[in-house]
């Protein structure tokens, strides 16, 4: 007879740490444009009123700038600078994300298990 352990072990749906499975979830959410746009809204507003008038400063600057001209100017390195403060907070929101998700899964999984104990346990006493 299968015990609750053997029940849990078959709704596990990941042995796998956390640690393991969020940078997993976080490259698929970053796969999906939907999620990234939600992850990016999240943060919007979020830097200072001189960050982002750097990021305008850059902009207009790169009006100004032809294209065959812009490879290893300073103007590429600011705006690289200005990009990595947008991509980090991005990322460090879909890493919540991931987070929650997991975190979700892991619940789903364990409510399973915990069913599936039941039911067995209840079939073990009308047996």
């Amino acid at each position: 007879m299968a015990t609750a352990y053997d029940n849990w072990k078959q709704t596990a749906p990941d042995d796998r740490s956390d640690d393991d499975r969020v940078p997993e979830t976080v490259e698929a959410l970053r796969a999906d444009p939907a999620m990234v746009r939600e992850a990016d809204e999240w943060a919007w507003g979020d830097q200072s009123a001189e960050h982002y008038n750097g990021v305008e400063s850059a902009l207009a600057d790169l009006h100004d700038v032809e294209p065959a001209k812009l490879l290893g100017s300073d103007l590429l390195a600011r705006l690289y600078r200005l990009a990595k403060v947008h991509g980090d907070a991005r990322t460090e929101r879909l890493t919540h994300m991931a987070q929650a998700r997991v975190a979700q899964q892991d619940a789903e999984a364990a409510e399973i298990a915990a069913s599936r104990a039941c039911m067995a346990f209840d079939q073990s006493l009308a047996a």
